[in-house]
């Protein structure tokens, strides 16, 4: 099977670079706080104990592009591009050098919650809470196939060469060739008793992770479907976001219970958890080499070193409403997407903040 890119901020990347200890660590959620508040350090969080408290880090650079709150966004494989979905149902590809919007991928009639574009950076897919998913050609915004669907959409994928595309509507998850026969499915997966709400791979498009509102985590083989694992109750909430490292041998997952949870892929094992963030985890990404791992909620963006358990930094300003997040092809340069205030009035802009991550210490 071709290789897969991921919607949601999971771009192509290099080899797991450090071996993670496959021993779990159990955590107590943290009750909901000031967002602007120190973490409290219990007994139960080994990796809050661990925490060197420093002032959030600015952004360097913010972009604005016109239009609603930034739902969804990817980087291009060459990193000149970043594609960002909106609130208002536009799907925007800005220059990340100077900001210049470069084109609009309309048709979308409400809110896109997921996009992606092909390995080969010739396609662009969107999923839509309009209840279709639609694939664009990359150089002039034109609309190629939309497939309809009987709810919203709500995770889409391309594969290296846009001739695969797999989405999420209701609790299916479908692979299908938008040019040929677009409405006859390929390949289905089924096992989630609620809504997918996130799905990831790892660089090869060996395994495809999925996670959905019934809080478990599953497992799938891509070429047939089948369910290689599943992680029951691994959250306490909706899970909101999934990633995958390179090599397909780990998983993040972000949940609404406020925690990050690491899994082995090979063990089957629960590695460790974060619950730093003391909001709903609306959005987690990992960097391609595997060092930095990103995790925002509404109104907070931490880095943490996936290896040791121990975050690297957390991000400034609060007062954004956070929705989406992914990294550069570089590694060390994180983009988070969301709202440009959430005091402003009913006509919130979108907006898209750019930090650099520090190494872990």
């Amino acid at each position: 099977m071709s290789r897969f890119k991921l919607s949601s901020g999971s771009l192509a990347l290099a080899a797991l670079c450090a071996a993670l200890v496959p021993a779990a660590i159990a955590q107590t959620p943290l009750q909901p706080q000031d967002a602007t508040a120190a973490p409290t350090k219990t007994a139960q969080s080994t990796t809050e104990a661990a925490v060197v408290r420093s002032a959030p880090l600015p952004a360097v650079r913010v972009i604005e592009p016109q239009g609603k709150k930034s739902h969804a966004l990817v980087v291009s494989p060459n990193g000149k591009y970043v594609v960002v979905a909106d609130a208002d149902g536009a799907v925007r590809m800005l220059d990340f050098a100077t900001g210049r919007e470069e084109r609009v991928f309309r048709g979308h009639t409400g809110p896109v919650p997921a996009v992606a574009i092909s390995g080969d950076g010739r396609y662009v897919a969107t999923a839509g809470s309009d209840k279709t998913a639609r694939l664009f050609e990359a150089a002039t915004g034109r609309e190629i196939v939309k497939r309809d669907f009987p709810g919203d959409v709500t995770c889409v994928w391309v594969n290296m060469d846009g001739t695969r595309v797999l989405t999420c509507s209701g609790r299916e998850i479908l692979i299908w060739n938008p040019t040929n026969e677009p409405t006859k499915n390929l390949v289905t997966f089924t096992g989630h008793t609620a809504g997918v709400t996130s799905v990831a791979s790892d660089a090869r498009g060996s395994v495809i992770v999925s996670g959905g509102k019934d809080r478990t985590i599953c497992v799938w083989e891509p070429g047939t479907g089948r369910t290689l694992h599943v992680f029951p109750a691994a959250h306490t909430a909706d899970i909101k976001s999934i990633a995958v490292d390179p090599s397909g041998k780990f998983a993040i997952s972000g949940s609404a219970d406020m925690a990050v949870a690491f899994w082995d892929l090979t063990t089957k094992k629960e590695l460790k958890r974060f619950t730093e963030l003391r909001e709903p985890v609306e959005a987690v990404t990992i960097s391609p080499d595997s060092k930095r791992a990103v995790a925002a909620s509404m109104h907070r963006v931490i880095a943490f070193d996936p290896a040791s358990g121990s975050m690297i930094a957390e991000f400034a300003p609060y007062r954004y409403a956070n929705t989406a997040t992914a990294f550069q092809t570089d590694g060390r340069t994180v983009i988070v997407g969301g709202d440009a205030d959430v005091t402003a009035a009913a006509d919130k802009r979108g907006t898209i903040r750019i930090f650099e991550v520090p190494a872990a210490r």
